[in-house]
């Protein structure tokens, strides 16, 4: 028998595109309908974003955007529907107070700024909530995931560095980062801080279907 070249698959999956529906409608069902089957979307969500984000830092090594393009592509993707939603929820919240209702408005400046930022989080530091949609900064309790996606890619933004020392080294990166995460759920169960470990599982599972489908390939005999 004799060895070949590996195969790898492309990145992109169209099947990808119909689980992210099928998980915003379960994220729907679950606000508008009170059937509780969110949690279980998010949770493929952050799955879904662990594959798509390492295939983006992929593409950014490819490309040699660095670090900093790579975070570019994020906030150009993320924060203008991000900011419109924000727009629109105070919108709502002006038609509120004119029609007499409490002025939810009325907020700190600094909660303002982690909104508009996504900086949520920094509240749940010294203040653990046991679900983090109950983080009192959020305007909009739903754009708590967010906040960790927003840190999933300063992380995978750092493993665009370290990927071009070495690919394999951030590969492994990922797998300890999961180790950490895994460690951080067994002490810490029940209370959040808001910081990418808690979450950094299911999102690193992602990131390892990519490597597996698309960098490292089979090798066929």
């Amino acid at each position: 028998m004799q060895e070949t070249s590996p195969q790898t698959y492309p990145a992109r999956f169209e099947l990808l595109d119909a689980l992210r529906g099928m998980a915003a409608l379960a994220v729907v069902i679950h606000h508008v309908a009170a059937v509780y089957i969110g949690g279980m979307a998010v949770m493929a969500f952050f799955v879904i974003s662990g594959y798509c984000i390492a295939a983006a830092s992929a593409s950014a090594r490819k490309h040699t955007l660095g670090m900093g393009g790579f975070l570019w592509r994020r906030v150009r993707r993320i924060y203008p529907p991000y900011l419109l939603a924000i727009a629109f929820w105070a919108a709502l919240r002006g038609v509120k107070i004119f029609t007499g209702g409490a002025n939810d408005l009325a907020r700190p400046w600094t909660e303002w700024l982690q909104n508009l930022t996504l900086t949520q989080w920094l509240t749940l530091l010294p203040n653990p909530e046991p679900y983090p949609p109950h983080n009192p900064t959020l305007f909009v309790g739903a754009f708590w995931s967010l906040c960790y996606e927003e840190q999933f890619y300063l992380v995978m933004g750092l493993m665009v560095v370290l990927a071009g020392l070495s690919a394999a080294a951030a590969r492994w990166a990922v797998v300890a980062l999961l180790v950490a995460g895994l460690a951080w759920n067994v002490a810490s169960p029940d209370r959040v801080f808001g910081l990418f470990i808690e979450y950094w599982a299911p999102f690193a599972f992602g990131c390892l279907v990519f490597y597996r489908l698309c960098e490292i390939g089979r090798a066929h005999v």
